[in-house]
């Protein structure tokens, strides 16, 4: 098995469209390195060696701008999830998740195709609480060839 090098990477990352947030850690402290990283992808380049201090802000300031690098609708499979109004929709059908539904739907489609165990998701600092807005209707309708039900938002085939 061949190694790739972390801009062969970057390029494969961002070629298959993924948008996450990437600052390069790396040896290679040459300015033309560095426009090379940034203009290939990445977000921030940070040559060794660097200041803990130094990385930890700068990683900061990329969460600050988190909203830039999440799309405002997720979409897993026929699966998506609006990140502003809360609303998860499959085909013709939509619910509005209460604010825990809606955090825990979010982190599983966020890693989608990543192992969550059972103790990483209890471990998670969710915060309970308001319902986000009401709908109009009811949504939880059977459809097609499947049932969205329940505010928890359950995908389940028809047999």
């Amino acid at each position: 098995m061949s190694k790739i090098d972390g801009l062969e990477v970057l390029k494969r990352l961002r070629a298959g469209g993924c948008s996450t947030p990437i600052l390069l850690l790396t040896a290679k402290s040459q300015i033309e390195d560095q426009i090379m990283g940034l203009d290939m992808g990445a977000d921030d380049y940070l040559p060794k060696p660097f200041s803990m201090k130094l990385l930890l802000a700068r990683v900061r300031a990329m969460l600050r701008r988190r909203n830039e690098f999440t799309p405002d609708i997720l979409r897993c499979g026929n699966i998506s999830l609006n990140q502003q109004s809360y609303a998860l929709s499959c085909g013709n059908q939509t619910v509005v998740l209460p604010k825990l539904e809606y955090q825990l739907m979010e982190l599983l489609m966020l890693n989608e195709g990543m192992y969550l165990s059972t103790e990483e998701l209890l471990c998670r600092d969710f915060r309970p609480g308001d319902q986000a807005k009401p709908t109009p209707r009811h949504p939880c309708r059977s459809a097609g060839n499947g049932t969205l039900s329940g505010s928890t938002a359950l995908w389940q085939s028809k047999k």
